[in-house]
């Protein structure tokens, strides 16, 4: 199932994208770059992740280059099915799921390119750590 709020996200990704690509922004690589958030309303660590990490992270230039998704899940569980995602990561879940070997929590995150995942991470990240690994995933 498919919520009002991912809707929303996927929308405004794709439309972030379409337009650096209208504005003939190719940049280094050809594919999209997705960060993907999987975090849970009821998770402190969460909470805390989205009100101050985000919003700093945001005002990067990696970060704007890149797509974000946020798909929710319960804190203990692994990463959903592909039913949860959008229907474009669909075919990313099962090698999501693997980079994180079994381990289970909240948040979690992923960053994909087309369908290859080159960064996951269990926990909050620092910032640097995020940017890091975008400016790594728009280079391959």
């Amino acid at each position: 199932m498919v919520t009002s709020r991912r809707q929303a996200v996927v929308f405004l990704g794709l439309i972030g994208f379409a337009g650096r690509a209208a504005a003939g922004d190719d940049g280094p690589s050809k594919v999209p770059v997705t960060l993907i958030y999987f975090g849970a309303s009821n998770c402190p660590t969460c909470r805390d992740w989205k009100r101050f990490d985000l919003p700093k992270l945001k005002e990067t230039e990696s970060f704007k280059a890149a797509r974000f998704v946020e798909i929710q899940k319960e804190i203990p569980a692994p990463i959903p099915s592909a039913d949860r995602f959008p229907p474009d990561l669909a075919a990313s879940r099962d090698a999501i799921s693997e980079s994180f070997k079994g381990k289970v929590g909240s948040p979690m995150f992923a960053i994909v390119v087309g369908e290859r995942v080159t960064w996951s991470y269990r926990g909050a990240p620092s910032n640097q750590q995020v940017v890091e690994a975008l400016q790594a995933a728009m280079k391959s």
